[in-house]
């Protein structure tokens, strides 16, 4: 009777997870996180390139080092290789959550899909950023970035440039209509004027995509957590549903802690101490 009674349990969990896998919640779930771990991503290489451009604009210290004729070529091949590793990192990262998003709204109402379109299109407008979309493929398929870095000193002291140079992006023909007017502005496209209000436009954008999803997605996701109770009701034996797990995991270890003292443990439920 008792291997009858295992097998029914068994059986019930599978049909359980099965359901609970196959639901429109699970789905909904799996495609956010997708878009918030990339999000996450992009905006951390983000940071990394805009601090590493600032220094190489801003600390004087380190400008007089990369503009000196001594050890000018080994700093300028290291801040060289270090900017190739981080741009390379953050224009991957950008085009893994430009596409991962493209993706996820197309599984959302027309509702969604047209405020999201309108809202891309305020951040793409900004002055340089459709360059930067450009300069993925160019990195990808083309060349390296043609680093061109440089330096004024004045009465104020030493302004720096850190930025690529126009002339050599467009030896490739892979730049469209509005990349090609900006370069054709710029001599050097200084990469800190379009990647710091890009940064500051994505943030918004990203915060609203990920309201508006879950509103849109809201009766799923909380069906499928209702499913989710269940599944964990059913391996505790109805014991808990699952989401008292964190204070449970806390009552945990602070039973091991009193164990440990020789102090009686305490029961979860009522709080009294435990009489072994």
């Amino acid at each position: 009777m008792a291997h009858s009674n295992d097998d029914a349990h068994a059986a019930e969990y599978e049909r359980l997870t099965a359901e609970l896998d196959a639901h429109p919640g699970t789905l909904a779930n799996q495609m956010m996180s997708d878009v918030v771990r990339a999000f996450r991503a992009w905006f951390q290489r983000s940071q990394e390139l805009r601090k590493l451009l600032h220094r190489g604009e801003t600390d004087a210290t380190f400008q007089m080092e990369l503009m000196q004729n001594v050890h000018a070529p080994t700093v300028r091949e290291a801040y060289t290789h270090e900017l190739d590793s981080t741009l390379v990192a953050y224009l991957g990262a950008m085009g893994a959550l430009i596409d991962i998003a493209r993706r996820v709204a197309k599984a959302l109402p027309d509702e969604f899909r047209t405020e999201y379109d309108a809202r891309s299109k305020v951040v793409r407008a900004i002055d340089g950023v459709s360059l930067i979309r450009d300069l993925r493929n160019y990195m990808l398929h083309y060349g390296v970035a043609p680093w061109h870095l440089s330096g004024t000193i004045t009465a104020e002291g030493m302004t720096g440039r850190v930025g690529l140079a126009s002339r050599e992006l467009l030896r490739s023909s892979g730049w469209n209509a509005v990349s090609k007017a900006y370069m054709k502005k710029h001599e050097v496209v200084r990469l800190s004027a379009i990647v710091t209000p890009y940064e500051a436009a994505m943030l918004p954008l990203y915060e609203w995509f990920n309201e508006e999803f879950y509103r849109h997605k809201k009766p799923d996701l909380d069906a499928a957590n209702e499913l989710v109770r269940n599944v964990n009701l059913h391996l505790t034996g109805g014991v808990t549903d699952g989401q008292d797990w964190p204070e449970r995991m806390e009552h945990m270890q602070e039973n091991l802690r009193r164990w440990k003292a020789g102090e009686p443990q305490t029961d979860y439920e009522t709080g009294e101490p435990i009489i072994e």
